[in-house]
């Protein structure tokens, strides 16, 4: 059996309930103060404040995690398929869609189907491909209801019909001819012309750059989007109206010499050639002016005129005359 004491130098025999009552007190305190230093050291430290998480974080215009209308709310993906509002025109859109679809296709394929859709032209299966990418990157265009239009790759093998010279100037004609199903464009032929002199976009078309009172031909093909050209229409004549030239004015002689001089004047409106009397009798003729007479006779007074011409057209009435005399 142990014994109930404990022999503690320098005090002597102590009962063991009284040794670990005083050690469960000194342990008490020493964990107090344990305690009380860490409490100081929290109190001192900084606080972080912890904030709640946003409950709308993530979430799109609609409300899902998607787009909406083609184009998306959300901040991951890169700059150009990031949009934050609709374009307003179709201008604006085609813009838009010719950017987003810029590193896919050649511009000019992007700009020639997005033309003839918004023109509601057949389209060729390309344009079809990159109409319906635009679509899908850019929403629909804002103004107008547009379809895609197919049959652009098809050959045309009608002529227009109905065409007719509806009006004339002294340098231009005026056509008007019926659509063929499935043309983008026509082209527009005219005699003493070896290529097309011009196209359209639908059926009608002026060509100018033409002579005065003079007799043109024209026939009119369609083609399509992919450039295929079909026949050729009847053809049809028509002629540029006459103008009356003005009197040339300024009429001037210098450079006399004993057999001739140096004439000028100023040029006159549609005027092509320009023909020169000397006293009353034809001498010549020139583009433009000055014009060099010769072959007078010495010491002698001359009357020179002018008048203005076009082809095939009267010349005008001959300018006053201006007076000189041949040196002797």
């Amino acid at each position: 059996m142990m014994a109930d004491t404990i022999d503690i130098p320098k005090i002597g025999a102590v009962k063991k309930t009284q040794v670990m009552a005083v050690g469960g007190i000194a342990g008490g305190i020493i964990l107090f103060a344990f305690w009380r230093s860490r409490s100081a050291a929290v109190d001192d430290a900084p606080v972080e404040e912890v904030l709640p998480e946003d409950p709308f974080q993530g979430l799109t215009d609609s409300g899902l995690g998607g787009s909406v209308g083609g184009y998306s709310s959300s901040s991951s993906g890169s700059t150009s398929d990031t949009q934050t509002s609709a374009p307003r025109t179709n201008a604006e859109w085609s813009q838009l869609a010719s950017e987003k679809l810029a590193a896919s296709y050649e511009p000019a394929a992007i700009d020639g189907a997005l033309g003839r859709y918004l023109g509601r032209q057949p389209l060729t299966t390309l344009d079809q491909t990159i109409v319906r990418a635009a679509i899908a990157r850019a929403g629909y265009p804002p103004e107008g209801t547009y379809t895609v239009i197919t049959g652009g790759d098809s050959d045309i093998k009608v002529a227009p019909t109905g065409l007719k010279a509806v009006a004339a100037s002294a340098t231009a004609v005026d056509l008007t001819w019926a659509l063929v199903a499935g043309a983008s464009r026509y082209r527009i032929y005219r005699s003493g012309s070896r290529d097309n002199v011009g196209t359209s976009m639908d059926g009608t078309a002026q060509v100018g750059g033409l002579q005065p009172n003079v007799s043109y031909t024209f026939q009119v093909a369609a083609e399509t989007a992919a450039g295929k050209v079909g026949p050729k229409s009847s053809a049809v004549s028509a002629r540029t109206k006459s103008v009356v030239l003005k009197v040339p004015t300024g009429v001037k002689v210098s450079k006399i010499t004993r057999s001739g001089a140096t004439v000028s004047w100023t040029k006159v409106p549609n005027a092509t050639i320009y023909r020169l009397y000397v006293d009353g009798v034809a001498h010549g003729a020139a583009e433009a002016p000055p014009y060099a007479v010769g072959g007078l006779t010495a010491n002698k007074s001359h009357k020179v005129t002018v008048a203005a011409d076009a082809t095939g057209q009267s010349p005008s009435k001959q300018s006053a005359a201006a007076t000189f005399k041949t040196l002797k």
